[in-house]
């Protein structure tokens, strides 16, 4: 199937903020429902840092702060028990941030300022990752991401949940059951979102619209090796890029996983 990068609707400046933060609020709660889709990825992510000698996360694109903080805390229990998380994004939610940390049973700091993915500030030194949001970037600015981590030698790991493939109309079905059987109950409560979700079912449209974009943005495997064989002094990194089965999902998460082939002296 090929790749089509089309508008995401929650990625438009005019979107209004009471539907942005319920799309956000709905991303975060549902993500957090169960850690058992991360599982797998979190043994993967585990392997690395240890491999790797890292203790602290970076996310970038952090959004609602999820499912970062439950990979941190899968980590943790999986032995990594020094481990710290660092939660940003290109136009930090604040508010929707500190929930997801203050849930968090892992040490996490709220990074409030403005962090670009492609051009990450030289104080913020540990391990990236990319979760959910990768497929937002069209290839140019996807490069840029793997390019920074390789010139500033911090590993990085890129997962999506889902792939490129029909079977993401079981997440969306999935996640319209989610929506309308618990928005009363997402914090925080909106009564904006109430009405957007039962009354002009505004709320439920997007989630079907961006959740077909998103399954279509998603790189393929293939198309994420064509990326890192651009990437300048791409052969100083290692490299392992494929698929991961999600449980309860009928999806597999597509991943790319780059580290450096040694440390710096």
């Amino acid at each position: 199937m090929k790749r089509y990068h089309l508008i995401e609707i929650e990625d438009q400046a005019w979107l209004p903020f009471p539907l942005r933060d319920s799309l956000t609020d709905f991303l975060t709660f549902s993500a957090g429902l169960s850690r058992k889709p991360f599982v797998h990825i979190a043994e993967k992510l585990t392997r690395t840092l240890r491999t790797t000698k890292s203790d602290a996360l970076i996310d970038l694109g952090s959004g609602g702060g999820q499912p970062a903080t439950t990979l941190a805390e899968l980590v943790r229990e999986k032995g990594i028990h020094n481990l710290s998380l660092y939660l940003t994004d290109l136009h930090p939610n604040t508010a929707c941030l500190n929930r997801s940390a203050s849930k968090c049973k892992a040490p996490v700091t709220v990074v409030d300022s403005s962090v670009d993915a492609t051009n990450v500030p030289h104080h913020l030194r540990g391990f990236r990752m990319m979760n959910n949001s990768f497929h937002h970037l069209q290839p140019p600015l996807a490069l840029k991401v793997l390019q920074d981590a390789v010139d500033q030698r911090e590993g990085i790991m890129i997962f999506e949940l889902f792939d490129r493939s029909p079977a993401v109309v079981g997440n969306l079905i999935g996640g319209l059951i989610v929506l309308f059987f618990t928005a009363p109950f997402m914090p925080p409560f909106r009564l904006s979102r109430i009405i957007f979700t039962y009354m002009i079912p505004v709320i439920p449209l997007l989630i079907i619209w961006d959740g077909l974009v998103s399954g279509l943005r998603v790189y393929s495997q293939e198309e994420l090796r064509n990326l890192v064989s651009k990437v300048e002094n791409h052969e100083s990194f290692a490299w392992d890029i494929g698929k991961i089965s999600v449980p309860f999902h009928p999806t597999n998460a597509t991943y790319l996983i780059g580290y450096p082939n040694q440390k710096d002296p």
